[in-house]
């Protein structure tokens, strides 16, 4: 990524490192195949948490989610999350 060459996006702002373990499962997240998120929250430039998650746990969890919270999940992502702007700058 020309924005981020050290790819420190997708590192812990708590330790500078990768993440190294899906939050739900423990899962390892050092191998190359395996899809995972990193999520992080600001508050007025600060991280106030983050976590990483494998794809597998992400599917589960979203599962467990009512119809409402998903359409209002899908609905927040539509209106103030560009997916494939973020798509184009991750690749």
């Amino acid at each position: 990524m020309a924005d981020d060459p050290d790819n420190s996006l997708f590192h812990s702002h708590e330790t500078g490192a990768p993440f190294e373990h899906c939050f739900a499962c423990s899962l390892p997240l050092d191998v190359p195949e395996l899809p995972f998120l990193v999520a992080k929250s600001f508050h007025r430039g600060e991280c106030i948490f983050e976590y990483a998650i494998c794809e597998d746990c992400r599917a589960n969890m979203s599962e467990e989610f009512s119809e409402e919270s998903r359409q209002r999940l899908a609905e927040f992502f539509d209106q103030r999350v560009q997916i494939s702007g973020r798509a184009e700058r991750f690749q």
